[in-house]
């Protein structure tokens, strides 16, 4: 909901989706490493075929996020290598053989705590959580044009 208790002020328009828009499947080049898509397109937006087959986990049902989890283990790899205090998430996607229940899709399950848009005097309009967030919990995902991808 949007709540603005200092004026008659509307919010600015715009239109929430919960997957990034990709301007043209001709000119997108996907990442080329595993865990491809975290996002489920909707019906509206045709997934783009890029050509690239699609690398992931072989983790049965239930059991991603161990050792033998290639995803996981990217994770884990990233967040090595960015150093302290740095996050990284990889997730598993639409080329691993887990399925979409599978815990290690966190994002890919939209926004799951209760959000508000509050207008501010001194900062305008801001999102905030209209309940608890624990840390490390997932909120949501700010995401903007996706730029090309090219390879070196």
């Amino acid at each position: 909901p949007f709540v603005n208790p200092i004026d008659s002020q509307p919010y600015s328009y715009f239109i929430y989706t919960p997957f990034s828009l990709i301007p043209s499947a001709a000119s997108f080049h996907a990442q080329p490493w595993g865990c491809a898509w975290s996002r489920t397109p909707g019906p509206t937006w045709p997934r783009p075929d890029l050509g690239l087959p699609l690398a992931g986990c072989s983790c049965a049902r239930g059991e991603c996020g161990g050792a033998a989890c290639a995803c996981a283990d990217a994770e884990a790899e990233a967040a090595d290598a960015s150093g302290a205090g740095m996050a990284s998430l990889s997730e598993c996607g639409d080329g691993c053989a887990c399925g979409p229940s599978c815990e290690n899709r966190r994002t890919q399950r939209g926004v799951t705590v209760r959000l508000r848009v509050l207008r501010q005097l001194k900062k305008g309009w801001a999102l905030h959580a209209a309940e608890v967030i624990h840390r490390g919990q997932f909120v949501c995902e700010y995401a903007g044009t996706i730029l090309e991808y090219t390879p070196p």
